[in-house]
């Protein structure tokens, strides 16, 4: 499946009482594929995206829905995987051998209650001031720096929210990632993988999906521009 992120500055995922293109947070019980051979559980599904919807920053020549799921009971290790339809997944590389027992943490959740989401297009202002405010914030200030608009837009928009297209801030390099898919031409390059989406430690309001008191979590999801396979993994500080 070819993948084409569009250029801008992609869209927040944001929580809504209904979403006119069905896009959800949670759920996930009728996708096939997604619990690995014999082994303790599903992996989650965070969100699922309407690739229909204009404000989707995404277009392939595959399915109608992307998903986005992740291991977190599988000590939050990497994922590789492919969407197969709108219901089904191939996992295509997960380290499973080992693992905590009770990681993330005790009765952490099968799945996570289905919740409407919409995609709002991140505008040219809110992108400048997150961008500031983050450069400031790795240099361990940007409280009382920013001013007049862009502080108000920070303090209004975040800068923790769920991200999908544009460009990313990111807590540490990403080193060199080969697509999972072994069949891929991709697999042997460490050049056809792009970042698309990185969700922190609450995807929406109030839902925490790692308990780690504050400590900065986040994953970040990469595709394959030549099949379509996703890799997604998790850094902090």
């Amino acid at each position: 499946m070819r993948t084409i992120i569009k250029p801008g500055f992609g869209s927040r995922a944001v929580g809504a009482k209904a979403a006119s293109f069905g896009h959800s947070f949670g759920g996930g019980q009728n996708y096939r594929g997604t619990r690995p051979r014999k082994t303790k559980g599903a992996v989650h599904l965070l969100f699922r995206f309407n690739l229909r919807d204009p404000a989707a920053p995404i277009r392939w020549n595959g399915p109608k829905w992307l998903p986005l799921f992740y291991c977190f009971q599988y000590d939050g290790c990497p994922i590789g995987y492919k969407v197969i339809s709108n219901w089904q997944i191939e996992i295509l590389e997960l380290d499973y051998s080992r693992y905590t027992k009770d990681f993330p943490y005790q009765d952490y959740p099968e799945y996570f209650r289905e919740v409407p989401v919409s995609l709002k297009p991140i505008r040219y202002e809110e992108q400048r001031a997150e961008v500031f405010a983050n450069h400031l914030r790795q240099h361990g200030v940007y409280k009382g720096v920013l001013k007049g608009r862009d502080e108000a837009i920070v303090e209004s928009v975040g800068l923790e929210f769920t991200k999908i297209g544009g460009l990313h801030d990111l807590l540490q390099d990403l080193t060199s990632t080969k697509c999972p898919d072994r069949q891929c031409a991709n697999h042997k390059s460490a050049f056809g993988m792009q970042v698309f989406a990185t969700i922190w430690n609450e995807p929406l309001k109030g839902i925490d999906i790692w308990q780690s008191q504050g400590e900065p979590i986040l994953i970040v999801y990469q595709i394959c521009t030549r099949c379509g396979a996703i890799y997604a993994l998790n850094q902090c500080t």
